[in-house]
C-alpha cells in the first residue's frame, strides 16, 4: 500500500464519522428554525433580540442576514461547527504525523526508499482529501435543505477551511513536539487563543479588527450567504499552503522520532521517584488534566457569564424557549433552568474526557509500552484499575472545576447563585460521563481496536439523539436511549438519584466486563 493509501486508512473512518455528525446537525438546525421562526414577522423578532447583544456576539460571532435561514445557520451554528472541525483536524494530523512516529510505524516506511519528505506530502495530501469531504457533506446538506448552491459551497469551505489551518498547525507543531500528546496540546491551545480573540473581537466593536489576526475570525468574515468575503477565502487559502510547506520544511531538519523543541525539564530528575503504576499513571495524567481543566474553567465561565442575557432573551421569545427546553426538560428562561441545560454541555465535555482517558491506555498497549509494566510485575488488573481509577478521580476534579467556574461566571454577569448549588449540578452530571468511561473500558476489554470508535462515537451519537431528537420531536423511547436524556436538568429540578445509581452501575459492570476479558485476551499491538 502507498503512503497515501496508509494515510488515508487512519483517516477515512473519523472523517465520515464527523462529517455524518456535522450533517446532521445542519440539517436539524435548518429544520428546527423553519419550525420557530416560519413568518418573516418572526424572524424580524429574532434580528431584534439578537442583532445587538454582546453576550452571543463573543459566543458565536457577529451576527449577518439573521433574517434568512443561511444566515442564522452560519451564525448560531456555524462559529460551533468550525470548533468542532478544528478539533477533529488536529487530532487527526497529530495521530497521523506525530503518533505514527512515536509508535515506530512511520520507521518502516522511510526505511524504504519514501523519503521522509515526499512520506509527509503524501499525509498531508491525504488530510486535504479528508477536509474536502467534511467540506463537501456540508455544503451538500445546506443545498439540499434548500440553501441557495453558491452560500451551501462557501459555508462547506467555511468549515473545511478551519479544517485546514488547524491542521497545519497541527503539522507544525507534530514536527517541533514530542509525543504526540504535547503536539496536540499546543495545537489545542492555539485553538483556544483563536477563539478567545475572536470572541474579543466580536465583543467590542473598537477592537473588531482582532478578528483579522485569529482564524476562526477568517472564518466568520466568510460571511457565506451575504457579501461574502474573498479576501478571507483567500487569507485561509494562503496560510493553509504556507503552514504545510513550513512542516515539510521542518521535516528535513529532524530525525525520525524526534522533534526539534526538547521536552521542557526532560534533562533533570524527578523530584520523587515514580514506583508504582498508580504513580505513573497519574504522572502521565497530570499535564492533561491541567489542560483540560483550564479548557473546562473557561467553558464554565463563559456560560455562567451568559446566563442573564440568555434568560432575558428567552423571556422574549417564547418559540426558541419551548424549542430549547425539550432538550433539557426545564424551561431555560430562568436562570436554574438555563445552569442545568448548561451543565448537559459540561456532562458532554467530561464524558469525551473519560473516553480520552481510556483511548491513551490503549494507545500504551497499541505502541507496546504497556509489556514493559507487565514484564517488569505489574498484572493486567492492576495496571487497567490504575488507569480507570485515575479517570474517574480527574473526572470529579474537573466536574468541580466546572462548578466554580459556572458560578464565578454567574457572579460576574450581576446574578447570582450559591456555590453549593453548583456542586450539586456538577457532581449530577458525573454518572452519565462513567457510564461511558466504563463503556469505553468494556471496549478495550472486548474490541481493542474499536476503544476510539466506542469511546466518541457513543458519546457523539448518544448527544446527537438527545438535542436533535427532542428539538425534532423524535419518539420519547428513541431519546431515552440517550444516557443524556436521563441526566435531570439539576439545579432547575432535584436530582434522580435512581437514574444517577443505575449509570454508576452499569459503569461499574461494564468496567469489571472489560477488565474481565482484557485478563483472558492476548496484547494486541498496533
Amino acid at each position: 500500500m502507498t503512503p497515501f493509501g496508509l494515510a488515508w486508512r487512519l483517516l477515512w473512518r473519523t472523517t465520515l464519522v464527523w462529517t455524518a455528525v456535522v450533517v446532521v446537525v445542519l440539517a436539524s438546525a435548518v429544520v428546527a428554525y423553519r419550525s420557530a421562526y416560519p413568518t418573516a414577522i418572526s424572524r424580524q423578532v429574532v434580528v431584534h433580540l439578537l442583532g445587538d447583544n454582546r453576550a452571543f456576539d463573543a459566543l458565536y460571532g457577529r451576527p449577518v442576514a439573521l433574517d434568512t435561514i443561511g444566515g442564522f445557520l452560519a451564525w448560531r451554528y456555524g462559529a460551533t461547527a468550525t470548533v468542532i472541525v478544528a478539533l477533529w483536524a488536529l487530532l487527526a494530523v497529530t495521530r497521523m504525523l506525530r503518533g505514527d512516529e512515536d509508535e515506530g510505524r512511520s520507521d518502516l516506511l522511510v526505511a524504504s526508499p519514501v523519503s521522509t519528505r515526499s512520506l509527509l506530502g503524501s499525509q498531508l495530501a491525504a488530510f486535504g482529501l479528508a477536509t474536502l469531504v467534511v467540506t463537501v457533506g456540508s455544503a451538500s446538506a445546506c443545498a439540499a435543505s434548500g440553501l441557495p448552491v453558491g452560500g451551501s459551497l462557501l459555508f462547506g469551505f467555511m468549515l473545511g477551511g478551519a479544517g485546514l489551518v488547524f491542521g497545519g498547525l497541527a503539522a507544525v507543531t507534530s514536527q517541533l513536539l514530542t509525543p504526540r500528546r504535547r503536539a496536540a496540546g499546543w495545537a489545542g491551545g492555539l485553538l483556544g487563543a483563536a477563539y478567545l480573540v475572536r470572541a474579543i473581537g466580536d465583543a467590542t466593536p473598537a477592537r473588531s479588527w482582532l478578528t483579522w489576526t485569529t482564524p476562526l475570525g477568517w472564518t466568520e468574515r466568510i460571511s457565506p450567504f451575504r457579501d461574502p468575503s474573498w479576501l478571507a477565502v483567500a487569507v485561509i487559502l494562503a496560510v493553509s499552503i504556507l503552514l504545510a510547506a513550513t512542516a515539510l520544511a521542518l521535516r528535513n531538519r529532524r530525525d525520525t522520532g524526534e522533534g526539534l523543541v526538547s521536552a521542557v525539564g526532560s534533562s533533570r530528575a524527578p523530584r520523587r521517584p515514580v514506583t508504582t503504576p498508580l504513580g505513573l499513571d497519574w504522572t502521565l495524567t497530570r499535564a492533561t488534566l491541567v489542560a483540560w481543566s483550564v479548557g473546562v474553567a473557561v467553558t464554565g465561565l463563559v456560560l455562567g457569564f451568559l446566563a442573564v442575557d440568555v434568560v432575558e432573551f428567552m423571556q422574549q421569545d417564547s418559540n426558541l424557549n419551548d424549542l430549547t427546553s425539550r432538550i433539557g426538560g426545564a424551561s431555560i428562561a430562568t436562570i436554574d433552568g438555563f445552569l442545568g441545560l448548561a451543565f448537559g454541555v459540561v456532562a458532554l465535555v467530561l464524558a469525551v474526557f473519560a473516553g480520552t482517558q481510556i483511548v491513551s491506555a490503549r494507545e500504551e498497549e497499541g505502541s507496546g509500552r504497556m509489556e514493559n509494566l507487565l514484564t517488569a510485575g505489574a498484572g493486567r488488573v492492576r495496571w487497567l484499575a490504575g488507569r480507570a481509577l485515575v479517570m474517574a478521580l480527574s473526572v470529579l476534579v474537573l466536574a468541580l472545576v466546572g462548578a466554580a467556574s459556572t458560578w464565578a461566571g454567574v457572579a460576574l454577569s450581576g446574578s447570582g447563585t450559591d456555590m453549593a448549588t453548583m456542586v450539586r449540578a456538577a457532581l449530577n452530571v458525573v454518572p452519565v460521563t462513567l457510564l461511558f468511561g466504563g463503556l469505553t473500558v468494556l471496549a478495550f476489554g472486548v474490541f481493542p481496536r474499536a476503544t476510539a470508535a466506542v469511546a466518541f462515537g457513543a458519546v457523539t451519537l448518544s448527544y446527537a439523539v438527545q438535542v436533535f431528537g427532542s428539538i425534532a420531536g423524535a419518539p420519547s423511547w428513541l431519546v431515552e436511549v440517550s444516557p443524556f436524556a436521563h441526566v435531570a436538568p439539576v439545579p432547575a429540578v432535584a436530582a434522580d438519584p435512581v437514574a444517577s445509581a443505575v449509570m454508576i452501575a452499569i459503569a461499574l459492570v461494564a468496567a469489571v466486563a472489560g477488565g474481565a476479558a482484557f485478563c483472558r485476551r492476548d496484547i494486541a499491538t498496533e
